[in-house]
């Protein structure tokens, strides 16, 4: 009877342990009809849904799921997936981190992918530590959720990575950054939606400290913290231009400690009497805020609601 349960729990400990291990520079497609279908090689992430499943351990319960469904690699590329149900209770970083993907050091490229109902202390989907420059494109995070911080991403330790065309939609973080969390991190964060994310604390969208990420092209709407819903800056110096920040709970934008940011070109409800320029206080006229992923239910798609109308 010991040797049986001893064997459970290796097995147990091998399911948590189990991750999809990317390769120095291998690509790895995913969205295609295969085999069996009248066009095998016909790709289209959205109806031929490729899934990295983190539910490795019994069916159904999350708390024996892969700690890490993903694990990075230098020079590869994960393109049309879709990576969901990570669950990661290790404790001390970068362990506890990325649920859904840990890129420790090393620097994939990640379109295309969808990243839902991921669990970790911190960096609910993805961690990004250590010198790495990831570049995630056209990817969305969904639901995922941190006991401590970064919902959706922790970005830490010298990292620099960069988001462009994603969305951020109903992730959660116990502490601090609903969305995504910067901790020494030069992130770019480019073209992006974050929208009904939250936090308990501060920064229900984003929150900075240390080193100020670029905040370009960005959406940033309805999103709930104690302390600045939007964006909160704390000790470092955000650069946000041509964006839009509204209707978010507190603060739109809140700089604490020796921050002073920069914005720009922006529309920020309430104003900005902060550092830059040529920022207005306006209705963006979306097509549509109460229905954000438009009427097929599908983001990055041609009628999503939280573009702007003719005439903003």
């Amino acid at each position: 009877v010991l040797q049986r349960c001893q064997h459970a729990l290796k097995i147990a400990q091998e399911a948590l342990e189990a991750t999809r291990s990317m390769v120095d520079g291998v690509y790895i497609y995913g969205g295609y009809a295969g085999f069996g279908e009248a066009v095998p090689n016909d790709r289209n992430v959205t109806v031929y849904a490729t899934v990295l499943s983190g539910d490795v351990g019994v069916a159904g319960p999350i708390t024996d799921n892969s700690h890490h469904v993903v694990t990075g690699a230098d020079n590869a590329l994960l393109d049309g997936f879709t990576i969901t149900v990570g669950y990661n209770a290790l404790s001390g970083l970068p362990a506890e981190g990325g649920a859904g993907m840990i890129n420790n050091g090393v620097s994939p490229s990640v379109v295309n992918c969808t990243f839902l109902s991921n669990v970790a202390p911190q960096g609910g989907a993805v961690l990004n530590w250590g010198a790495c420059s990831p570049i995630f494109t056209g990817c969305v995070f969904d639901s995922n959720a941190a006991v401590v911080a970064g919902g959706a991403v922790l970005n830490a330790s010298a990292t620099t990575p960069e988001f462009i065309d994603c969305v951020f939609v109903s992730n959660n973080s116990n502490n601090d950054g609903g969305a995504i969390y910067n901790s020494d991190s030069a992130a770019v964060i480019a073209n992006c939606v974050l929208t009904g994310n939250t936090t308990t604390f501060t920064g229900g969208a984003i929150n900075n400290v240390t080193t100020g990420p670029t905040i370009v092209n960005c959406t940033i709407c309805n999103n709930t913290a104690t302390t600045a819903g939007g964006i909160r800056n704390a000790n470092c110096n955000a650069t946000i231009s041509n964006c839009i920040i509204r209707n978010n709970s507190g603060a739109e934008v809140d700089d604490s400690g020796s921050a002073a940011s920069v914005i720009s070109y922006s529309n920020v409800e309430g104003g900005w009497g902060g550092a830059g320029s040529n920022n207005i206080d306006a209705d963006p006229l979306f097509v549509q805020d109460t229905d954000p992923d438009g009427t097929d239910n599908v983001w990055l798609t041609s009628d999503d609601g939280l573009a702007i109308d003719a005439g903003s």
